[in-house]
């Protein structure tokens, strides 16, 4: 594919190859923490519904796992909310960095400098295809929206 692309030569079409290191073992315990934090959760709430008024714990035994649950079902929910919520954040900032390594890549690819690219205008990407581990993006100019932030 041809290099150093000129912002005259718009719109042009880029193959980048996205294969990138696992994160499998990084999404399998975002995945637990999910599906645990979401387990507690429903736990808790049937617990607030359902538990009786009044819990007699035994003094010298102390509380049982279930008169635990039906003691503090309150606290169990906002654990559960903050685990799917750590989740959640975890996830938006590997997708962010997966998306900042896309774009500097495209960069890269084009070898262009956020100098070369007129005012009032930006760059825009669109997937044409994806075969195996490459892919191919067409990349063009457009007239930039003051309102939205830059990404880079």
């Amino acid at each position: 594919m041809q290099k150093n692309h000129r912002v005259p030569e718009f719109p042009v079409e880029v193959e980048i190859n996205h294969t990138k290191e696992s994160n499998a073992p990084v999404n399998f315990l975002l995945g637990v923490l999910q599906v645990s934090g979401f387990l507690i959760a429903v736990v808790g709430v049937l617990s607030l519904l359902f538990s009786p008024e009044s819990v007699w714990v035994n003094r010298e035994k102390g509380m049982s796992f279930l008169q635990f649950i039906q003691i503090y079902p309150g606290p169990m929910i906002t654990v559960a909310l903050l685990m799917m919520s750590m989740q959640y954040i975890v996830r938006i900032y590997l997708f962010s960095r997966l998306q900042r390594q896309f774009l500097l890549s495209v960069y890269e690819e084009l070898q262009l400098d956020n100098e070369e690219i007129p005012v009032g205008q930006e760059l825009s990407y669109s997937v044409v295809s994806v075969e195996g581990d490459w892919v191919r993006i067409r990349v063009d100019l457009i007239e930039s929206n003051p309102d939205k932030n830059p990404t880079l």
